[in-house]
């Protein structure tokens, strides 16, 4: 008789190959501005999340509200982030796609407005901005 292939064996969805789910330390996202410019927050803890290669950022903002991000390199506890259209350019701040100039290397892009980041999430990964038309950012 053969061996199982290591395909077939994950594919029987036993303990040793199912994801840690139950660690996991809660859902990304990205702070919806309403009727602010920008809102500043300040970056309270760094931690590692089972379910990424990226360590998250649990960041407390002005109006007393704290969400986890992904923590970009070279951000630290203790240091001030922004997040809107006029927050300037530094790493860990928050702006749209159209306030940022070309060349500039961004992570955890969004595809869609308010999906929370689909491109460019894993650690050490950045993408860098190439140009600006009409209604797309390349």
């Amino acid at each position: 008789m053969g061996r199982r292939i290591q395909g077939q064996r994950r594919g029987r969805g036993g303990p040793t190959f199912r994801a840690p789910s139950h660690r996991y330390k809660a859902e990304l996202s990205h702070k919806k501005l309403e009727d602010v410019d920008t809102v500043s927050g300040e970056i309270v803890g760094i931690e590692h999340d089972p379910a990424r290669s990226a360590p998250l950022a649990e960041i407390e903002f002005e109006d007393d509200d704290r969400r986890l991000v992904l923590a970009p390199e070279g951000v630290s506890v203790g240091e001030t982030i922004q997040v809107g259209v006029s927050a300037e350019i530094k790493p860990g701040n928050t702006l749209p796609l159209a306030e940022i100039p070309e060349g500039v290397p961004v992570c955890n892009v969004e595809s869609n407005r308010g999906d929370g980041g689909k491109f460019a999430r894993a650690s050490g990964v950045s993408a860098t901005l190439l140009t600006h038309d009409r209604d797309v950012a390349v």
